[in-house]
């Protein structure tokens, strides 16, 4: 049986800018048995808006997924896995962590000036190698499905097929543009896990790495705030919608932790809906990822 989580961490996340550039990005956490706070980016530059560049927030996660850290849970809102086939149809590559090595360098290519870009040029540079069919949706390429059936990529992820409210990874257009995080987080995740490698980190990505829940090191996975019904209202006044839902994300672990639900959240049935012909289910879920209570 895996020992409990010491520790919990959570992340929503945000997507469109640049590095270095101060975006709406929150981080909460608990000790076990403790109460979520907010954990302030280094020299805010604003007392009661709190900005964190995602390269802060990279430092912090690498101070956190430490070797000799205590065992923690960090729990993002954000997708780091895009339908069955992507890997293929976006690089000519094979697998999940080779999709996020790809996203990654594409993420760190330089322009002429030797300056790396946001997020949204990213998604457009990716864009413009498919003139017959975009993979990231616009609000201009909407009803644009050319992609999708040319390369035999599903719009959804299995797991968004059981959350209405869920947004496509593949989605830049109004509102909330999901497929920025996703280009961000695989950025992000690429030098975690490169780190990991040199012996620097230790933490699992569930279910990419393996759906049955590790026996030692750290976990990340990804949530959703608005499924896990984990929004905080009583908080303190100034505190922004971001920040609320971090502090709610780890309100949620918590809770599941003390009534002991956490772990079972982990175990997963094989569901009909979503599923890819002639794939394993567990081999398409390690594949797409999951979030964690649905």
């Amino acid at each position: 049986m895996a020992p409990p989580f010491e520790r919990f961490l959570g992340v929503d996340w945000s997507g469109a800018k640049s590095e270095d550039e101060p975006v709406m990005l929150a981080v909460a956490e608990a000790q076990r048995g403790g109460a979520p706070v907010l954990v302030v980016p280094p020299q805010p530059r604003a007392v009661r808006i709190r900005k964190w560049s995602r390269a802060q927030a990279k430092a912090l996660l690498e101070q956190r997924l430490a070797v000799d850290e205590p065992r923690t849970l960090v729990a993002i809102d954000m997708a780091v896995g895009l339908p069955w086939g992507s890997d293929r149809a976006l690089f000519g590559v094979q697998g999940w962590r080779a999709l996020v090595d790809a996203m990654a360098a594409e993420h760190a290519r330089a322009n002429d000036q030797g300056i790396v870009g946001s997020a949204r040029s990213t998604g457009e540079r990716i864009n413009a190698r498919f003139p017959a069919g975009a993979p990231f949706r616009t609000d201009a390429t909407r009803n644009d499905g050319r992609f999708y059936r040319d390369h035999r990529v599903a719009y959804y992820r299995q797991v968004e097929c059981l959350v209405p409210q869920a947004i496509s990874p593949w989605y830049l257009g109004s509102g909330g543009k999901v497929g920025y995080h996703t280009i961000s987080g695989m950025f992000t995740l690429s030098r975690l896990l490169a780190a990991r490698d040199r012996g620097a980190l230790a933490f699992h990505v569930w279910p990419h790495e393996g759906l049955a829940l590790p026996t030692d090191g750290h976990v990340i996975v990804e949530c959703y705030p608005a499924a896990m019904g984990a929004k905080l209202r009583d908080v303190e006044a100034g505190t922004t919608g971001d920040e609320r839902d971090a502090l709610g994300i780890v309100a949620w672990l918590l809770d599941r932790d003390r009534d002991g639900s956490l772990a079972p959240r982990f175990e997963l049935d094989d569901i009909p809906l979503g599923r890819v012909e002639g794939v394993p289910w567990r081999e398409q879920l390690e594949f797409e990822g999951w979030i964690l209570g649905v």
